[in-house]
C-alpha cells in the first residue's frame, strides 16, 4: 500500500495547512442552509441515452498514468462531455497526485450542467464541509482508507447535506463495510490501490455480490465497449471512464461507442 499510504499521509498533511488558513468552527458557517437535492441517483441509474450511465472523468495525471497531454482545456472538456451525451461528470480534486484542486472543480461545479461527482481521498469531516460547500453533487469516499464509524458518519453527513455519497470498494471486506452503511451507491474499482493493477473480471465478480437496491458503478479499466459489457452483464448501472477519455481525441465518438448511442 505505498501508493496509497503516501497518498493519505499527504492528504493528512495538507489538511493541517488548511485548517491553519481557516478553522474547522469557521469551515462549518459556511454551509449551505438549504442544500438542493443531488440528482446524481437518478442520472446514473437511468441514464437518458445509451444503455449504460456514463461518468466523464476530469483529471490532470495519476501515479498510474502519468501526466496526460491533452490540449482540451477543463472547461471545454466540461462542455463536450455533456453534448456527447456523458450522464455525468468526475473530477480528481487531489494536488499532490492527480493535479486538481478545489479551485478548479468550483469552476466546474459552477457551469456544469450536468451532477458533478468529486473524488478524492476523504479522511476527514472538513474534507465533507468543503464538499458541501463547494456544492458537489457526489462524493466519492473509499472504504478501505477509514474505519466502520467514521465510513457511516461521512455517509450520513454527505446524505444530509445534500451529498450522493458513492463508496468505493475493491474486496469483500470493503464491500462488508460499505453494506453496513445506508450508501445507495457503490463503486467496485477494479483498480488495486495497493498495487494499482487491473482486473476488471475480479470487480465484477464483487458487484454480482452487491444486493440489486444499490445502485453500482463499475471504476477503472474501461477502454472498450467490451470492458462495459463484462460489468453491465455483472450488474453495474455505469461506469466511469478516465484515462480513456482523457487520452481521446475525439470525444463525441468515444463517449457514443461506449454507450451505444
Amino acid at each position: 500500500m505505498r501508493t496509497l499510504n503516501a497518498i493519505v499521509e499527504n492528504t493528512r498533511q495538507q489538511l493541517i495547512l488548511r485548517k491553519e488558513k481557516l478553522s474547522e468552527a469557521t469551515l462549518y458557517t459556511l454551509l449551505p442552509n438549504d442544500p438542493k437535492p443531488s440528482r446524481f441517483f437518478d442520472v446514473i441509474s437511468m441514464p437518458k441515452k445509451g444503455d449504460i450511465g456514463l461518468i466523464a472523468e476530469i483529471k490532470h495525471g495519476s501515479p498510474s498514468a502519468g501526466t496526460f497531454s491533452s490540449k482540451v482545456s477543463v472547461m471545454d472538456r466540461v462542455t463536450a462531455y455533456e453534448k456527447a451525451g456523458a450522464d455525468a461528470i468526475s473530477y480528481v480534486s487531489d494536488s499532490k497526485y492527480f493535479g486538481g484542486s478545489l479551485e478548479e472543480l468550483k469552476s466546474i461545479t459552477s457551469i456544469a450542467k450536468l451532477p458533478v461527482l468529486q473524488k478524492d481521498f476523504i479522511i476527514s469531516m472538513y474534507q465533507l464541509v468543503e464538499a458541501a460547500i463547494t456544492q458537489v453533487d457526489a462524493l466519492l469516499v473509499i472504504a478501505r482508507i477509514v474505519d466502520d464509524k467514521v465510513l457511516k458518519s461521512f455517509v450520513n453527513f454527505a446524505q444530509i447535506n445534500g451529498i450522493e455519497p458513492v463508496v468505493e470498494v475493491y474486496n469483500e471486506v470493503d464491500l462488508d463495510k460499505a453494506l453496513r452503511t445506508d450508501t445507495r451507491i457503490i463503486g467496485v474499482n477494479a483498480r488495486d490501490l495497493d498495487t494499482f493493477e487491473i482486473d476488471v473480471n475480479k470487480a465484477a465478480e464483487l458487484i454480482k455480490e452487491i444486493p440489486s437496491h444499490i445502485s453500482v458503478i463499475g471504476f477503472s479499466g474501461i477502454s472498450t465497449r467490451q470492458d462495459i459489457e463484462i460489468y453491465k452483464k455483472a450488474g453495474a448501472k455505469a461506469v466511469l471512464v478516465g484515462s480513456t477519455l482523457m487520452n481521446t481525441k475525439d470525444i463525441p465518438g468515444t463517449i457514443k461507442e461506449l454507450k451505444h448511442i
